[in-house]
Formats: C-alpha cells, sequence, structure tokens
C-alpha cells in the first residue's frame, strides 16, 4: 500500500510538470508574439517622427 502511495505521488509530480512545460511554452509563445507586435509599433512611430 505505501509503496502504491508512492507511486501516485510520483505520478502526480510528472503530471505538474508536464502541465508547468505547457503553460512555460504557451507564455513564450504569446510574449514572442507581443514583443514583436510591440516592436513593430514602436518602429512605426519612429519613421513617423523622422519624417516630421
Amino acid at each position: 500500500m505505501v509503496k502504491n502511495l508512492r507511486s501516485q505521488k510520483g505520478a502526480a509530480l510528472v503530471e505538474y510538470a508536464l502541465l508547468v512545460a505547457l503553460i512555460a511554452l504557451v507564455v513564450f509563445t504569446l510574449v514572442q508574439g507581443v514583443g514583436k507586435n510591440v516592436k513593430d509599433i514602436f518602429q512605426q512611430a519612429q519613421t513617423d517622427i523622422k519624417k516630421q
């Protein structure tokens, strides 16, 4: 019974680790997309300022 309980705890730990890795991947992807958009906005602002 104790061995089975340890096995379940180990499985839960692996599941949590996979969940954290998936969340980190999603956050990383979103930050990259937002970063590109922000960069484009600043580049456009810089271009507009230089034209004036």
